[in-house]
């Protein structure tokens, strides 16, 4: 009896200590400010790249998202030292051969005499090569035709939806927490070289009165340019920003959303 007792006991105190340590790391994690640092690039020319840095306040674990190259989600804890996730490492991009050499891209030689080529079998490849390229030029610009003609309905979308007064309402709401929270996150670095356009003036003038509440705008280092003139929805420039904020204000803040009548039937929750 004295034995099962002991064991019983034994099992009550690691249960305990489990408990223990979850409620100090959920509180940890509630209470301890959580930095971040964000940054965008997107222009004409090129695509969206995105990176964002999130980690505990002291840097025992961190979060890396990305998609320079492609899209990356790692997790990492003890200061870096260990990779929760992924767990598998990278595939190298090259590896060594049984011989110590490094592979070449093409291991394929070819004799001189079959590498001469005609000119006017070259010059027909170079035109192939220009038509393809112009073909996926004119693909490229009808895709993004029919992504801004998508997003001009959405926004018409949107903009029909806040002539109703309880959606109204709804807005004025989450502009006055996102202004809340902006106070709470205090960004201690922010840069931002914007222009952008949503296709037609009331729209983007809409957007720039919703911009030009935000006391972070007036800043020395933030430039953002609306086109009143534009008839395509784009937004192109760079920003940067980090600072610091607590998780439970972020809590709070779900919870009153999801409390919140009108953005309930907004959100159709």
């Amino acid at each position: 009896m004295a034995i099962l007792l002991g064991i019983l006991k034994i099992i009550g105190i690691v249960i305990l200590c489990i408990i223990l340590f979850v409620l100090a790391l959920l509180l940890y994690l509630l209470l301890a400010p959580i930095r971040y640092r964000l940054s965008a690039e997107n222009h004409q020319d090129s695509d969206l790249h995105f990176a964002a840095e999130i980690r505990d306040f002291i840097g025992f674990w961190h979060i890396i998202i990305s998609n320079e190259k492609d899209m990356e989600f790692k997790i990492y804890a003890l200061w870096g030292l260990l990779r929760v996730y992924p767990w598998k490492s990278e595939k190298e991009a090259s590896q060594p051969c049984k011989d110590g050499h490094e592979p070449t891209r093409k291991m394929v030689v070819r004799d001189k005499a079959s590498g001469i080529k005609d000119k006017t079998s070259q010059a027909r490849d170079k035109a192939s090569q220009a038509r393809g390229k112009t073909s996926k030029a004119r693909g490229k610009v009808s895709q993004a035709r029919v992504k801004a003609s998508r997003t001009r309905n959405k926004v018409q979308g949107i903009v029909d939806q806040l002539k109703d007064e309880r959606n109204q309402n709804a807005v004025k709401f989450l502009i006055a927490k996102a202004l809340w929270l902006l106070k709470k996150i205090k960004p201690r670095i922010i840069e931002a070289d914007v222009d952008f356009a949503l296709g037609e003036p009331s729209s983007t003038g809409i957007a720039t009165g919703i911009i030009s509440i935000c006391p972070v705008i007036y800043s020395n280092k933030v430039h953002i340019r609306p086109d009143f003139e534009s008839e395509d929805i784009y937004l192109y420039g760079d920003f940067s920003l980090k600072g610091f904020v607590f998780l439970i204000d972020i809590v709070y803040l779900i919870i009153s959303v999801l409390i919140n009548k009108n953005c309930k039937r907004l959100f159709n929750l």
